[in-house]
């Protein structure tokens, strides 16, 4: 079974495909190289993927993650997209990023793979590639997620058939007066 983090930014473009000035233009990577001819364009990524505290005393483990997905959106100057924006590539980047809200607005559960998803800020930064000017922004969403561990697939685990359970009512009884009991052959 796939990652989580995979499942989500596949879900992310799925929800980004033609919403956007990118069109079909979009990856789930930060290593595919942009190449002018290839923008407007999209990556999605993920930085950090920090585990709540709290839900690492769950039994079994449900460990709540809270990683920051980045949607970055790349332009170059001669795009037919800046021109319809004024020709201001801060004015293109803004509609980008709008584009991208608005997609990613409509179902703020990415199809039940997340939570939910909500934008931190945004980062914009112009790139000379050669002779041609790139206007990117960076959009980190804060995602939330929930993540088994371990997983069915993971381990085989003995089947319950025993418990041996104490009960001391407010803990002001001594041992031998504490309730017990013993159950035995649970199996299903």
């Amino acid at each position: 079974m796939p990652h989580p983090r995979k499942l989500i930014r596949d879900a992310a473009k799925a929800q980004l495909v033609n919403q956007t000035a990118a069109g079909t233009t979009i990856s789930t990577t930060r290593v595919t190289p942009w190449r002018p001819q290839q923008l407007p364009a999209i990556a999605i990524y993920m930085l950090t993927d920090p585990v709540q505290t709290e839900s690492m005393k769950s039994a079994p483990r449900e460990l709540e993650r809270r990683p920051a997905m980045v949607i970055e959106c790349a332009l170059k100057m001669s795009d037919t997209f800046v021109a319809s924006n004024g020709g201001n590539m801060d004015d293109a980047l803004d509609a980008f990023e709008m584009q991208v809200l608005a997609a990613i607005s409509k179902d703020d559960t990415l199809g039940g793979t997340v939570g939910d998803i909500v934008i931190m800020d945004s980062e914009v930064e112009i790139l000379r590639e050669g002779d041609q000017l790139i206007g990117v922004i960076a959009c980190p969403f804060l995602v939330k997620y929930h993540m088994y561990m371990p997983t069915d697939a993971d381990v085989t685990l003995d089947d319950f058939s025993t418990a041996d359970i104490r009960y001391n009512v407010g803990g002001e009884q001594e041992q031998a007066n504490e309730a017990h009991d013993v159950l035995e052959n649970l199996e299903a």
